[in-house]
């Protein structure tokens, strides 16, 4: 485990830095001679640099960002260049200049272009060096802007984040009871397209969006498969490591697995279950036993007793979710050892004791 760990360590490292990039690299850039510092990778033989470096360097005088289409618009005398983050175009004064492999990247809230594309549209020669590692832009009329030029419109576009990312940042992940919990707290209307615990995985057939509000969403640890397609079978104070992909980006944490921990929306569920709609859910109307809830999570009955001794065990387990609340059963479908039915008394009684046996427990009323 311990070399699962170290191996999984270095792999989030990769994944937080470059999200989801085939490969990284020490690629340098050089701009009509003059040699520019910028992060940088490479992903599906695109190259990738940092949108602020970039920009400056092709001598852009104006930068705007829209955060809530994250889309990046570039204007230098008579070109406006738009490229927009998760998209595969790029526009050249409102028409499709070049259709991308790869689309621009955003990872830990900083903005990376394809490099080739954006200076071919401001009418760069691109080239690349493969003896020092560098791509080569080249025109006649580029001057560096600093990052502090009075052109930029946007003084820190890396700390623009969205919402979305803010609600990434802040989400919590958390390893209970063989469940994956997760809970957006600021309600970013996160969607999840991919998780990976260790060397566990699942990927979403559908974006799965994040319920807002206080139970989050839970998800069987089971059903998170290795490459032999082994279920994941945590150990109980073990630390984990899970890097949540979503709409907004991925995130990484690491939690040790509590076993016997109950999770928010477990709360909730037996929350519901204990006090149905307002009070005790089970009563007794005429011959029949009735229950009453108000679930959130589904839950199923797997069996009713009533004073301990007569019993009623269903075929198959009850179901009781939105559409089916509640429950009617004839009083005599409850048989204690000797087959007995109940029979509940007339007038002056003690309360009688009624348990059902669910999936989050057993839970006891009087009625």
């Amino acid at each position: 485990m311990k070399k699962l760990k170290s191996l999984f360590i270095a792999t989030i490292a990769t994944l937080t830095l470059l999200s989801g990039t085939a490969s990284a690299a020490s690629i340098k850039l050089s701009v009509n001679g003059t040699a520019v510092t910028s992060p940088s990778f490479i992903q599906q033989n695109t190259t990738f640099f940092g949108l602020r470096e970039l920009l400056n360097a092709l001598g852009v005088g104006q930068i705007k960002w829209d955060a809530t289409t994250q889309t990046v618009t570039a204007i230098k005398g008579d070109k406006t260049v738009t490229v927009t983050v998760g998209k595969k175009q790029v526009t050249l004064n409102g028409k499709l200049f070049k259709k991308l492999e790869v689309p621009a990247q955003s990872i830990q809230n900083k903005v990376y272009l394809p490099a080739r594309a954006v200076a071919e549209a401001f009418d760069y020669a691109v080239k690349y060096d493969s003896k020092t590692s560098t791509v080569v832009l080249t025109n006649g009329s580029s001057t560096l802007i600093t990052s502090n030029g009075s052109g930029i419109s946007i003084p820190d576009l890396e700390s623009q984040s969205s919402y979305k990312q803010k609600a990434l940042d802040k989400l919590s992940v958390k390893l209970k009871d063989g469940k994956l919990e997760i809970i957006d707290a600021w309600s970013g209307d996160l969607s999840i397209q991919k998780i990976q615990i260790m060397d566990y995985s699942k990927t979403m057939t559908t974006p799965l969006p994040i319920s807002p509000g206080y139970e989050g969403i839970t998800i069987d640890l089971t059903s998170f498969m290795d490459d032999n397609g082994k279920p994941l079978n945590p150990v109980d104070g073990e630390m984990y490591f899970t890097n949540v992909v979503t709409d907004a980006g991925s995130i990484v944490r690491s939690e040790t697995y509590q076993a016997n921990t109950p999770t928010k929306a477990d709360e909730a569920a037996v929350d519901d279950i204990k006090y149905g709609y307002m009070g005790s859910p089970i009563v007794l109307e005429g011959d029949n036993l009735v229950g009453d809830f108000s679930p959130k999570p589904a839950f199923t009955i797997t069996q009713i007793k009533v004073e301990d001794s007569y019993t009623y065990t269903p075929a198959s387990p009850i179901t009781i979710d939105g559409q089916n609340q509640t429950f009617s059963l004839p009083l005599t479908q409850f048989k204690n050892t000797l087959r007995e039915d109940f029979k509940a008394a007339t007038g002056w009684r003690q309360p009688y004791k009624v348990t059902i046996v669910t999936n989050y427990g057993e839970f006891d009323w009087s009625f």
